[in-house]
């Protein structure tokens, strides 16, 4: 391992002890809430990495009315590109599931419910066999408020890991030769 790679590996986890810090003092709406944001902001950092720069600077494709101005539709570009696999789809797509009945329920949601608490299996199923899962079992069973709290907060912690991952791995998609009207 290279020393910048070592440096970004300590970054990396640096971010992710202070991510899961700062959720384990939310309340389940606001870390569900918050969570979503940040692996919505990831995502769509790692899109942009995958596609050619918009020539303008700041990129409409991505504003809130726009193709990839969604969650959902990030979720499902990221996939149809190759970038996440199908597991990985899914388990994003039931976090955006748990997301909006937290932002749109008048009522008080909660990670223990029936309906989240089968999305959540369904997110730990996914993570419970990667060291970064058990690790952050472990170093943060003590503190949560609950053991779905605890289990959300390290599932999205997985995530931004491998979103993390797909930007440093992951460059710009290049057409061999791109469509042009002068190159036929």
């Amino acid at each position: 391992m290279t020393h910048s790679t070592k440096e970004e590996l300590i970054d990396l986890l640096e971010d992710m002890f202070s991510l899961a810090k700062s959720l384990l003092d939310e309340s389940e709406r606001a870390t569900v809430i918050l969570a979503a944001a940040r692996l919505d902001v990831d995502l769509e950092r790692l899109l942009k990495r995958l596609l050619a720069p918009h020539p303008g600077g700041t990129d409409p494709l991505f504003e809130g009315d726009r193709m990839l101005g969604t969650f959902s539709a990030k979720i499902a570009f990221a996939h149809r590109l190759g970038a996440i696999d199908s597991s990985f789809e899914h388990a994003l797509q039931m976090l955006r599931k748990i997301r909006n009945d937290f932002a749109h329920q008048l009522d008080q949601e909660s990670l223990s419910s029936q309906r989240q608490k089968l999305r959540l299996l369904e997110l730990t199923r996914w993570a419970e066999n990667s060291e970064i899962y058990q690790s952050g079992i472990k170093a943060f069973e003590s503190q949560a408020k609950s053991k779905e709290h605890l289990q959300f907060i390290v599932c999205t912690v997985c995530m931004t890991v491998l979103l993390r991952a797909g930007v440093k791995k992951y460059r710009q998609i290049q057409m061999s030769k791109p469509l042009s009207i002068a190159g036929t």
